[in-house]
């Protein structure tokens, strides 16, 4: 995985490189002397391609000893290089010298492996078009990685040109590529890259930032800076020496680093032939043209000798009068020479932070007297090797013998919250062997408090879940401490805790709504609870999502048996509105009663009232109760609703619809009736009283209905 993952980068790092370059790379040897070329194609296809179509590549003289020249002079320039440069054969792939085996099956692969050739048709559900181009993205990556791994490669790959012909020192070149063969029409051609190059002398790779090593007992890291000039290198060769003047590569592969976010080194991992050796590394950097940079300064490392398995083992601690503790401990015979000395740690917490209460002790020594102990102390004898490793022993206790119960905690207090808790605090007692406290709850200060706590509290702070919803308006705590010895305090006086109330008062009752000429009466009992004192009077319009406070009334006794009675005048004769009597405590718990519903009589009142019938019937299997009113002119041409009033048995009767006159009509001719209610007590024999009132546009309404009853039996 992290071969594959080395392989990416290196591709993307190059093809970036590339496709800042308008896709081609030109660097001047010396050597040669000769320019190099590098390119990338666009596509994998163009890659497969090109095995068939080959490149053209023109070189244009762009600047003659850093002077520009004409537009004539630069088109006149123009020298075709090549018109047929292809890939090598596969044959030829796999006769390149001083190429890794797999790398030449690679680069042959990808240019003439079956394999590799896919199906580019798009597939309808988009998956497969979607698969097939990461994959031709992968392969092009692929090539672009070999390609970079040495110029050999880019050459087989027809992706590096070396141009040999005859240059001039000082003057800029730039090189195109065509795909094709263009050598008779380049110059209307489109160019796949270009790139430009100075033939200078002057051009020198950077060096690399001095080595660090790190060692371990079978690794060596040698890492070097990031710098921003190192860009210039894809790659790294690692070398190492015994003696500084034979070196070695240790990479079979050229060393890619991988970089992740904030890392500011690249580190190379070798692993060491031996621990008694002092080894010399020293890198070179490779750049995408397969030219290697300066050899960097030299860094030695050395193997860590291994720890030793052995360690320390405390073989017993004698308490002595009670005052002091004598510690006894071995080291395995068969590796005490080995070890340089001894040294006696103690802490007053297994898991807490050991002081060194000894000198170091030579190996002679395994005893130790502690004249000083605390009451509870931990210990562990650590012994350093020849080497320099620290080797613990396991941590043993010794306790000073303590019959003296802790003092009793004091600054305890309690808050109870109506999140259903209880939180506690008091002051952390003075002794050291403190192990921690008990909480203990009780309902009253003579009855037996029960502990609420189940292991000890560490904290001097506590959290208990206590359901509020309780007759008890106070409760009690107390704490008591214990030591590390078992020995426990006595408890606490109590602290008496107030309960908040969270208990709603009783609800009152709406007894009664009454409809009134412009105004609604509200008729209602208050609270039975004791501690409700305000109650308030709310209603809401048929429509309007809040209720809104019209009246209030505070409830002085707490017998108070009166039915109250509270009158509306601020409401519309139009609007069918909704009440309910809120009773709220001292805690702002709130009782809310039933709701009734109810609507003023417009004024003035005709003298008209609506003439109806009703009888039983069953629809879909369920009985219910038809309307057929008469309402004649009224229907036709002023009525906007009906209101439909009820009482079940000797109930008051209630408003329980309000039908428009486009529902009556609609009611009227499809079913020769104006209303259905099926809104009845299932399995009940009860009659059924109604009565019905007309409202009109201009804001007055009807005398209320005769009373019509039906029987209803199940």
């Amino acid at each position: 995985m992290r071969s594959l993952y080395i392989l990416f980068a290196l591709s993307f790092f190059s093809l970036n490189i590339l496709k800042a370059q308008n896709g081609a790379l030109a660097k001047y040897s010396s050597s040669g002397p000769y320019v190099y070329l590098r390119w990338s194609p666009s596509t994998f296809n163009d890659l497969r391609e090109s095995v068939d179509s080959g490149y053209t590549i023109v070189r244009y003289m762009t600047h003659i000893g850093g002077e520009g020249v004409a537009d004539t002079q630069l088109v006149n320039s123009a020298v075709v290089l090549t018109s047929t440069f292809k890939p090598k054969s596969e044959v030829d792939i796999m006769n390149l010298t001083g190429i890794d085996l797999k790398w030449k099956e690679i680069t042959a692969g990808l240019l003439y492996s079956d394999s590799l050739s896919f199906d580019y048709t798009y597939n309808s559900d988009g998956i497969n078009a979607y698969k097939q181009a990461r994959d031709r993205e992968f392969n092009l990556s692929i090539a672009l990685m070999v390609a970079s791994l040495d110029y050999k490669i880019a050459e087989a790959l027809a992706l590096g040109y070396k141009d040999y012909s005859s240059l001039t020192m000082g003057n800029t070149y730039m090189y195109v590529v065509y795909s094709g063969n263009k050598s008779a029409n380049f110059h209307t051609s489109e160019p796949i890259a270009f790139t430009s190059v100075e033939i200078s002398n002057s051009g020198s790779l950077p060096a690399i930032p001095p080595l660090k090593s790190e060692a371990s007992v079978k690794k060596a890291l040698i890492s070097w800076e990031i710098k921003e000039e190192l860009e210039a290198y894809t790659a790294y060769d690692i070398y190492r020496s015994t003696d500084g003047i034979n070196y070695s590569k240790v990479n079979s592969n050229r060393y890619i680093p991988l970089t992740e976010n904030h890392q500011t080194s690249y580190i190379y991992e070798d692993s060491l032939p031996s621990q008694n050796v002092t080894y010399i590394y020293k890198i070179q950097g490779i750049d995408i043209f397969g030219d290697s940079g300066p050899m960097s300064d030299t860094v030695h490392c050395k193997a860590l000798k291994p720890m030793l398995d052995q360690y320390p083992i405390i073989d017993n601690i004698v308490n002595v009068g009670n005052t002091k503790f004598v510690l006894n401990w071995y080291f395995p015979s068969i590796a005490i020479d080995s070890v340089s000395n001894f040294q006696v740690f103690r802490s007053t917490n297994y898991n807490g932070s050991y002081t060194a209460v000894s000198s170091t002790l030579s190996t002679s020594v395994t005893t130790y007297e502690d004249l000083n102990p605390p009451p509870i102390s931990y210990y562990k004898i650590i012994a350093t090797d020849i080497n320099g490793y620290k080797l613990e022993s396991i941590s043993v206790i010794a306790q000073l013998e303590d019959h003296d119960p802790p003092a009793i905690p004091t600054g305890l207090s309690a808050t109870a919250k109506k999140n259903n808790t209880i939180a506690l605090k008091w002051d952390k007692n003075q002794e050291s062997d403190v192990a921690g406290y008990k909480i203990f709850l009780g309902y009253n200060t003579t009855a037996e408090f029960v502990e609420v706590t189940t292991d000890n509290v560490k904290d001097t702070f506590y959290t208990m879940d206590f359901n509020m919803k309780t007759l008890k308006s106070t409760v009690y705590v107390k704490i008591k401490s214990v030591d590390h010895h078992g020995n426990y305090s006595d408890l606490s006086d109590p602290v008496t805790i107030t309960l908040p109330d969270v208990v709603p008062p009783s609800a009152p009752v709406l007894k009664e709504i009454i409809q009134g000429q412009g105004y609604i009466t509200v008729k209602y009992y208050t609270s039975t609870s004791e501690d409700a004192g305000w109650h308030f009077i709310q209603r809401k319009s048929k429509n309007s999502p809040k209720w809104e406070e019209v009246g209030k009334y505070y409830k002085a006794s707490v017998n108070d048996s009166t039915l109250h009675t509270y009158k509306d005048t601020t409401v519309l004769t139009n609007q069918v509105y909704k009440y309910r009597v809120l009773s709220k405590d001292a805690d702002g718990n709130n009782g809310i009663s039933a709701e009734l519903s109810g609507q003023p009589y417009a004024s003035p009142v005709r003298s008209n009232k609506p003439e109806f019938g009703c009888s039983m019937s069953t629809i879909d299997g369920k009985k219910c109760i038809l309307f057929k009113p008469d309402f004649n002119d009224y229907l036709r041409n002023e009525m906007t609703d009906l209101l439909v009033y009820r009482a079940i048995g000797n109930g008051p009767m209630v408003l329980i619809n309000q039908i428009s006159r486009a529902d009556i009509l609609q009611y009227m001719t499809s079913y020769n009736h104006a209303y259905i209610d099926k809104d009845l007590l299932f399995g009940q024999i009860k009659t059924y009283r109604y009565k019905l009132q007309i409202l009109y546009w201009d804001g007055s309404m009807s005398k209320m209905s005769d009373e019509v009853s039906v029987n209803y039996t199940p």
